[in-house]
């Protein structure tokens, strides 16, 4: 029989080198194998959840199915499934996605059972607690369930137009809009922290897209306090064509704020302002070298050669490089509009 002395004995009489080799070997099968063991039991564990997980959603999904077309829920049975089912944060998760996905595929009074369930089933309270108390994108995600649900909490979510994380702002910005009947930009009159232009574009999808009621007069807007939403305001005035505006426009055009002068001429040019070029171009030479290029494209939105000659003494070889590029570009433009076919 062989026993530890002889594997001892073998051991002490080969060369270090060979030791050397066996053990290494040794090392690197055992970490070959606790990683295959890893592997599989992160496999058993995913597949577990994945398991559990379908199970839950297909218990929600068959609840919801029974109960979205009653007249009249039983309290008992709603909060008796809440018990059982929706113990946990994951479970109240899983629960919000499904009540989401019914509510995009029904309309009328279903809406109006999902809603009672939404809030008979505690989550409500759920996504106030992390609003409240989650992390910054726990609370992006609170509301933009809220969003979606079209549930009201505009004094809850208020606070978050002037937070500083921009994902969140978003999110409460997006809630206003989609929870509006009427007047989806009421909520400008609690920011006030200037719009980012990623913000500004996304305000202006969110209203192009996903609000549904009446055009609202974006002249409110004019005199607010903070520059972007005034251009914001302009821009959007332009866009829905709203002409009666022109003259509480025109105001702008002597606005201290360069960004916003630039804005107005844009907006003007696109109304097709028959006054823009006389009160533009004269102001051509102490102007900002970004309101000088807006006053050259709207020379060739709504001038001819002879009104962009007429800026040709204030185009030199120490002009921005720039507005030289500008006045070359709308001078072959006019050149090319003027030329015999």
């Amino acid at each position: 029989m062989i026993n530890k002395e002889w594997f001892q004995h073998i051991w002490d009489t080969v060369p270090w080198i060979v030791r050397l080799n066996l053990l290494l070997a040794a090392i690197f099968f055992s970490l070959v194998s606790f990683w295959l063991l890893f592997i599989v039991a992160l496999r058993i564990v995913k597949n577990k959840r994945q398991k559990r997980k379908e199970l839950l959603e297909n218990e929600i999904i068959q609840f919801l199915n029974q109960n979205i077309f009653e007249e009249q829920l039983d309290e008992h049975v709603v909060k008796a499934f809440a018990l059982l089912h929706l113990k946990t944060p994951y479970a109240k998760k899983i629960a919000l996605k499904e009540l989401l996905a019914f509510k995009e595929n029904f309309r009328g009074e279903a809406t109006n059972v999902l809603t009672d369930l939404y809030f008979q089933l505690g989550l409500d309270e759920f996504l106030e607690h992390k609003l409240q108390h989650g992390k910054w994108f726990q609370k992006a995600r609170a509301i933009y369930f809220f969003s979606e649900l079209k549930i009201q909490k505009r004094a809850l979510i208020a606070p978050y137009l002037n937070t500083k994380k921009e994902e969140v702002r978003e999110q409460a910005i997006f809630y206003f809009i989609k929870t509006s009947d009427t007047d989806p930009l009421d909520f400008l009159e609690n920011l006030n922290e200037e719009l980012n232009p990623w913000e500004s574009i996304y305000l202006e999808d969110s209203l192009r897209y996903f609000y549904n009621g009446p055009v609202p007069d974006f002249s409110k807007w004019l005199y607010h306090k903070l520059p972007t939403v005034v251009m914001f305001a302009i821009r959007m005035i332009a866009l829905y064509n709203q002409f009666e505006n022109i003259p509480l426009i025109t105001p702008f055009l002597q606005s201290h704020h360069p960004e916003v002068r630039k804005q107005a001429i844009k907006a003007l040019s696109k109304l097709s302002y028959e006054e823009l070029l006389d009160k533009i171009l004269p102001e051509f030479p102490q102007e900002e070298f970004m309101v000088q290029q807006e006053i050259i494209l709207a020379i060739k939105e709504l001038g001819g050669s002879n009104d962009l000659l007429s800026l040709s003494t204030y185009i030199t070889a120490n002009t921005d490089a720039r507005i030289q590029l500008a006045y070359d570009k709308a001078a072959r433009y006019f050149k090319t509009l003027n030329s015999p076919a």
